[in-house]
């Protein structure tokens, strides 16, 4: 999404509007006016509420509104999401299909600590364990940021192990749909997107989707455990602390 800009000293914000509508197109006119909505909704959300927000986030939000509408415009579907595909959205985590794998990441951040966790694990289709996955990252990194590492470490990990067929779930939408786009992003954020996207094609039996909250507790209860067991892999041998083992059960309910 790239912005228009109007050189020129002393001009108000109705002139370089005007200038906008002169010089664009009308999809072109659609992408400026929207990041113009989230650069206002940041700015009361840093005013009213002290929140900032980094500006690659505040043009992602941006696109994904604005892919939304135009997906709701064209009035193919009455899917929310768009790019969708089938799985998305789930509310409570659903067992993969004979033979297949499904893999859950979620991130986690200890401001006061400044570090950052991700949880990762993998699945068979009787819902059992095969391996699990906790880093820690000495870090306090944005949530849009650690969420799309998590996917890319999840990537990265399924392409060093014999499993086939598997599918990497998360619960940030926003990650998942600008690894799905193809449009590019200048920043650090669109790097790590870029390099989720390029893990992607080349392994063809792998697919990304977005799930729930409630149907990712078992990747959220190990991002959390990251920062007292922190870098450790484990399979269902190994000891697994009590709230990981109940989110096992809590997931399926």
């Amino acid at each position: 999404m790239v912005i228009p800009t109007v050189q020129g000293q002393g001009e108000t914000l109705s002139q370089w509007w005007e200038n906008v509508v002169a010089k664009c197109d009308n999809k072109k006119k659609e992408e400026v006016a929207d990041v113009c909505w989230s650069l206002w909704k940041a700015r009361n959300e840093l005013v009213w509420n002290k929140k900032a927000c980094r500006l690659y986030v505040i043009v992602a939000n941006a696109k994904q509104y604005l892919e939304q509408w135009r997906y709701a415009q064209r009035k193919v579907s009455y899917s929310m999401f768009p790019q969708s595909v089938e799985g998305d959205g789930e509310v409570s985590w659903v067992k993969p299909q004979e033979s297949e794998i499904k893999v859950s990441v979620d991130a986690a951040l200890f401001e006061e600590f400044n570090t950052s966790g991700i949880g990762l694990v993998a699945r068979d289709s009787e819902g059992e364990m095969i391996m699990a996955k906790i880093i820690c990252i000495k870090e306090t990194l944005d949530p849009e940021m650690a969420e799309v590492i998590a996917i890319k470490e999840a990537l990265s990990w399924t392409e060093k192990s014999p499993w086939q067929h598997i599918t990497v779930e998360s619960d940030c939408l926003l990650a998942v749909q600008s690894i799905r786009s193809k449009t590019p992003m200048l920043s650090p954020f669109g790097r790590m997107v870029k390099e989720c996207r390029r893990l992607l094609p080349e392994q063809n039996t792998v697919s990304l989707s977005f799930i729930k909250r409630s149907a990712n507790i078992v990747a959220h209860e190990l991002a959390r455990a990251s920062y007292f067991f922190p870098d450790r892999e484990f399979d269902r041998r190994s000891v697994v602390p009590i709230e990981v083992d109940v989110a096992l059960k809590a997931d399926l309910c």
